[in-house]
């Protein structure tokens, strides 16, 4: 038989024991550590070399997107995505330099998030075309990476590498990979890396949406995007892009001297079949801007007005202004890509020698105009006010 209180006494017993317990499990579900977080590695994605000195930057099992330069007469996607193969989407697989190349810049999130994003550093996953994947681990020899951004950046291409190849291969040619995890921690600019050379790791960064992978693409010495698939075997010849034989003629360079703080117009016309492009060379001073109109005469084109620096860099495609230049600052007023009229702005932010080139825009693989092609170019010369 009880007697009276002891049940209370029992239940006060009992209150130690049971905040023991509801301590214990709070301490066990807080050092579980988060699964996105947990240290793992990544399976091996051997390197394949094609021919010498060229290497595939990752394996091609899975492309998302290939090389359309000019599609249904919109501007598409002049490069290669190619997407993570194993656990997880790949992430934090190897990702390859093509060939033997300078590093020329190494962005990341880290370094300048207005232009490369934020990294997600959210416990759990995230939701990617329909998937899963970590948010994070721990790699041997690069620490924690995250593999994605919540904001994409200025620039939307999360950790990039760009690089110019200094070997047999590709030399000269701008290379970029975008949207990796994280560069190799041994990188920086200026380090010349082999062919075939581990850069840095599979990820999604800069991307909102796509599963992980990695964005390349190249651009040859005249600032043309190369069709990767083409160079990676994936199909024979470029359908869309311009192809690098003589059928496609040859450029032709002239010096224009224009009026200064005037109109100059001159007009010109590829009757002789010879050439697929025309180059004006034009100096202009500090603080100065020229617009220049091209307008189609005669033929069935659709006039492209493009403008490069003096050593052949690309500093206006036709549609918009090269990143990274310094050295002018370009406006599109028209591209002409659907009409007759193509025309373009240049304001010299210092003492500058451009080049202006005529084409056409491509159709049917070329950018050479027809043999009745003629244009019109005029160059309106705005000089810089002078204090006085």
């Amino acid at each position: 038989m009880l007697r009276r209180g002891s049940g209370a006494h029992n239940g006060k017993k009992m209150v130690p024991m049971i905040r023991a317990v509801v301590l214990l499990v709070a301490c066990v579900v807080l050092m579980v550590p988060d699964v996105s977080a947990r240290a793992f590695k990544p399976r091996d994605v051997p390197a394949k070399e094609l021919r010498k000195g060229l290497f595939l930057p990752y394996p091609l099992r899975r492309v998302f997107r290939g090389f359309a330069e000019c599609w249904d007469g919109q501007w598409r996607h002049r490069a290669i995505d190619i997407g993570g193969i194993g656990p997880e989407g790949g992430l934090g697989t190897a990702i390859r330099s093509m060939v033997k190349a300078k590093i020329t810049r190494i962005g990341t999130p880290k370094t300048k998030p207005k232009w490369f994003g934020t990294y997600d550093r959210r416990r759990g996953r995230a939701k990617r075309h329909g998937h899963y994947y970590r948010r994070s681990a721990r790699i041997a020899g690069y620490g924690r990476v995250h593999f994605f951004t919540r904001r994409q950046g200025k620039w939307r291409t999360g950790v990039i590498i760009e690089t110019v190849g200094v070997g047999r291969e590709l030399k000269g040619h701008k290379i970029r990979y975008m949207h990796l995890a994280t560069a190799h921690p041994k990188l920086k600019v200026g380090d010349v890396v082999k062919a075939g050379q581990v850069i840095g790791l599979m990820g999604g960064t800069g991307v909102q949406e796509s599963a992980p992978h990695v964005h390349v693409d190249a651009a040859n010495l005249d600032g043309e995007k190369i069709d990767l698939e083409v160079l990676f075997g994936r199909r024979k010849s470029s359908k869309i892009c311009e192809r690098s034989d003589r059928s496609v003629g040859r450029i032709t360079r002239v010096t224009w001297n224009l009026e200064r703080c005037g109109k100059t117009a001159k007009t010109r016309n590829f009757r002789s079949g010879k050439y697929r492009l025309h180059e004006q060379r034009v100096a202009i001073p500090k603080g100065d801007r020229i617009v220049f109109r091209l307008d189609r005469v005669e033929g069935r084109w659709n006039p492209r007005l493009r403008l490069k620096d003096e050593k052949g860099r690309i500093l206006y495609d036709g549609l918009q202004q090269a990143r990274g230049s310094g050295t002018a600052l370009v406006k599109k007023i028209r591209s002409g890509r659907h009409g007759r009229k193509a025309s373009v702005s240049i304001k010299a932010l210092r003492d500058v020698k451009v080049r202006l080139v005529v084409s056409r825009w491509p159709k049917k693989g070329t950018v050479k105009p027809p043999k009745d092609a003629r244009y019109k170019l005029t160059a309106d010369w705005k000089c810089k006010p002078r204090s006085p």
